[in-house]
């Protein structure tokens, strides 16, 4: 403000390095005049405009060094400095003798005088050294492997009603299931082929549309070649996009199709590390891909259907509880860790279609699982079963004007 206030209405002056020195000569004096150097704020100022000039021009610049060190000395110290010619001339012999120490060597309180060297002479205290000692690096100790579980108890019984439930396999999942979409009559490496493009499709997208979308890419010719040779992206996606996420999937099938015939021959791997080396295959996936295409049996695909259901039934090493924020595996790598270590493995194969297809039915279809569980060789234990994964019976009894057995308490 000062600085505006002390050159307002004046003509401009001559700019030398693009700086207007002599304004800056002027507001030193004012700064001197009215004692506002004392001031932080102004000393960092002249300090800066110093610097500038001393850049801009070598010849100007020793007109600035006795203002900066008479402003920064304290009032005590202050004396009038020194003409800036004679300060200039004594700097310039200095230069002189010791040319290529000039340029490197910072200017200490030895190239001044009075104020000059009172003002360099201000340092900062040194700083005691600490005496805390440094904290010891902490390596992140390897997680330990978490401890089978132990089978919960009844859960043989509640397995067996569960197969009984689904013993008709009229669930979507045994009609539109990926090894039903795939075609017959194709060779094997191609059926393998549908195997995968269809499970890849399935994520987020319902069975029926699945199933109509892999009709469409059947018809059009489903191969690794015709995908890749005879098919152009927007082809594909048209003909995917009425699945979830058919931007991504078309982008991630085609990108498997080319790994396939770049890295195995146009065949589908049969193992675990090589498809989910593919891109958009994940563990379920995989492990449906090596049981359904190669008759491996590799661990047990879990989806939502059996994420949820475990997890309801108390199967993944907590209380059987319908409350999902309660669950005790949190996701379905989870339940599935926690399902193959204490699952029968001789079961590993099943466990997928079973609760898949008891899911669907249990979200879909209620009154047919409801009839079902009513019919079942132990109805009471089979309505107890609907209820523990969130079918109100009751309910289902009274709309449908179903019957119970008798001894059979339906609350």
């Amino acid at each position: 403000a000062g600085f505006k206030r002390s050159t307002k209405g004046r003509a401009p002056e001559r700019r030398r390095g693009g700086l207007e020195t002599a304004r800056i000569d002027r507001y030193c004096r004012l700064a001197r005049k009215t004692g506002i150097a004392t001031t932080a704020r102004a000393r960092v100022a002249l300090l800066w405009c110093g610097a500038v000039a001393s850049r801009a021009s070598s010849h100007r610049a020793s007109a600035f060094v006795a203002p900066r060190a008479f402003i920064m000395a304290p009032k005590r110290a202050r004396a009038a400095p020194k003409p800036a010619a004679a300060a200039g001339a004594k700097r310039s012999r200095a230069s002189a003798a010791k040319p290529a120490a000039a340029k490197s060597e910072p200017r200490t309180s030895k190239h001044f005088e009075g104020p000059e060297a009172a003002a360099l002479e201000c340092k900062p205290k040194p700083r005691k050294p600490s005496t805390k000692k440094p904290a010891a690096s902490k390596k992140a100790a390897p997680k330990p492997k978490a401890a089978p579980l132990a089978p919960p108890p009844g859960w043989e019984r509640t397995w067996a009603m569960i197969k009984e439930l689904r013993a008709d396999r009229t669930a979507v999942v045994d009609t539109m299931g990926c090894e039903r979409l795939a075609d017959p009559k194709v060779s094997e490496e191609d059926r393998r082929y549908h195997i995968l493009v269809s499970l890849m499709l399935s994520s987020q997208t319902k069975d029926t549309v699945n199933a109509a979308v892999m009709a469409t890419l059947k018809a059009h010719g489903l191969s690794v070649s015709r995908i890749l040779d005879e098919t152009s992206e927007d082809e594909f996606h048209e003909m995917i996009k009425p699945v979830g996420f058919h931007n991504v999937k078309t982008k991630s099938i085609r990108a498997a199709t080319q790994i396939l015939r770049d890295t195995h021959g146009g065949r589908v791997p049969d193992t675990m590390e090589d498809l989910l080396a593919l891109p958009g295959v994940g563990p379920k996936m995989a492990l449906l891909v090596l049981r359904v295409a190669f008759d491996i049996t590799a661990g047990i695909s879990v989806d939502t259907h059996v994420h949820r259901i475990a997890n309801q039934l108390g199967w993944t090493g907590g209380a059987p509880t319908l409350d999902k924020t309660a669950f005790a595996a949190r996701d379905p790598e989870k339940t599935r860790k926690a399902l193959e270590s204490w699952f029968p493995r001789d079961e590993w194969q099943d466990v997928n279609w079973m609760l898949v297809g008891l899911g669907q039915e249990m979200q879909t279809e209620k009154p047919k699982l409801v009839r079902k569980a009513l019919a079942a060789s132990d109805p009471g234990f089979a309505v107890a079963l609907c209820g523990s994964i969130g079918v109100d019976v009751a309910r289902v009894v009274k709309a449908e004007g179903l019957e119970p057995p008798d001894g059979v308490v339906v609350e």
